[in-house]
């Protein structure tokens, strides 16, 4: 558009003869630079609204307009109404604006700013902090399991168990040859937990440590009970790693879990108790991180499926593709697993008050997921209707079609959709 071009505008109820407009806006970016590497990491963080700056005039007749033109901007918290010449109805606030009058020749030139409102509501993201609340119970339920096991040796070694809970171990010897000089029944013991070291030093010579690993931050001493619960965690944390490189599916990665360490279960005999509250610690540990990527990856969806998939010319230039999300029902069975598992561990010592603590607070993660954002209700569809059109008639968006058929099995071609659907409010 030229200087020369006159376009006629209107401002909600003024209509203005434009001489000038221009127009354009920012990108919005968070910039991430790290140590020894070159470049800039972007993350786009969407674009900032259109700036439109504008020059109008209001001469003979129309003077009268420029007092109504300053009307609309004194008034406190309007949306205006923009019609444009080219891209139509915008919705925005004018900033700014100058202008040079004459009141005795009846004329204004008046150069104005008009910004663009936000497009759409503001999606508020739910980010409930489940993963560091059960990163932080799992930590204290660590040291509660310690501390269990210590009290356990002393009620069955007795006063004999002394020596287990304070002698520091040398990793590169034997259990049984440190504690030579010790009763029969404390050589015993010492002989069993060697033997569970075994086993479970030879499956982390199988797997490599998580680099996120929490377990391995864990301080959990240099004395035999350190030294068996700690190489118990450390077994069970890596198999847990295996599981998920190998599994996609969130629910068969629980399942898969949790039947794999019955083998080394099998393996630890005389433990299976402190291993079994370890796997439930694990498994609670497991899921919020899951829980915690469902999240992010539910606010990605929602996103693209707001995301224009048309110009305005009416140009196809599709949209990303739709991250994987839980479904009511995977929500509901993958905390079904895991508590089933922390009420084992539970009825094993229900000193472990953490225990307690984790199953309550994935279960108010999920109810709260339930409430705040999948709220889903049963409809009556009379007649064979598309699902994209049946999401446009509920104010889903077509896009959100996908995630509607997730939670319908039932429904065998979207095409032809009719009976009974469960629909996001």
């Amino acid at each position: 558009m030229t200087s020369d071009e006159h376009f006629k505008c209107q401002l909600d109820e003024l209509v203005l003869a434009i001489e000038f407009i221009d127009d354009g806006c920012e990108k919005a970016f968070s910039r991430y630079q790290y140590p020894e590497t070159d470049g800039t990491d972007f993350r786009d963080m969407g674009m900032s609204g259109r700036k439109f700056n504008c020059k109008t005039w209001f001469k003979n007749e129309l003077y009268a307009d420029y007092q109504s033109f300053l009307n609309l901007i004194e008034r406190r918290d309007t949306v205006h109404n923009f019609i444009h010449p080219y891209f139509g109805l915008i919705l925005g606030v004018i900033t700014g604006y100058s202008a040079k009058h004459d009141r005795q020749k009846q004329t204004a030139v008046v150069d104005f700013v008009f910004e663009e409102q936000l497009q759409g509501d503001i999606e508020e993201r739910l980010t409930p902090l489940i993963q560091p609340q059960i990163e932080e119970l799992f930590i204290n339920g660590q040291t509660a399991l310690l501390a269990s096991y210590k009290d356990k040796l002393l009620t069955v070694l007795g006063p004999n168990a002394s020596a287990l809970l304070t002698r520091v171990i040398n990793t590169t010897s034997s259990l049984a040859s440190q504690f030579i000089d010790m009763s029969r029944s404390v050589r015993s013991y010492a002989a069993q937990v060697d033997s569970a070291v075994a086993v479970f030093e030879g499956f982390l010579a199988t797997a490599v440590q998580p680099a996120d690993s929490l377990i391995a931050s864990i301080e959990y001493g240099s004395t035999l009970p350190g030294r068996l619960i700690g190489g118990i965690a450390q077994a069970v944390d890596r198999y847990m790693t295996l599981v998920e490189t190998a599994i996609e599916s969130p629910i068969m990665i629980l399942q898969s879990f949790y039947t794999g360490t019955l083998e080394l279960r099998n393996a630890l005999t005389g433990f299976e108790p402190e291993l079994d509250i370890i796997v439930a610690q694990c498994g609670a540990l497991f899921i919020s991180r899951l829980y915690k990527a469902d999240d992010d990856n539910r606010y990605q969806a929602l996103m693209i499926e707001k995301t224009p998939a048309w110009t305005r010319k009416g140009e196809y230039v599709g949209r990303a593709a739709m991250p994987s999300v839980f479904t009511v029902n995977d929500l509901e069975r993958s905390l079904y697993i895991v508590r089933s598992y922390l009420q084992q561990a539970i009825n094993i010592d229900r000193n472990i008050t953490v225990l307690h603590q984790m199953s309550a607070a994935l279960l108010r993660h999920v109810n709260t997921i339930k409430i705040e954002r999948e709220k889903v209700i049963s409809i009556e569809v009379d007649n064979d209707l598309p699902l994209h059109l049946l999401c446009h008639s509920r104010g889903l968006g077509y896009a959100a079609a996908e995630r509607v058929l997730s939670i319908n099995p039932q429904i065998e071609n979207p095409t032809y959709t009719s009976g009974t659907v469960a629909v996001y409010e």
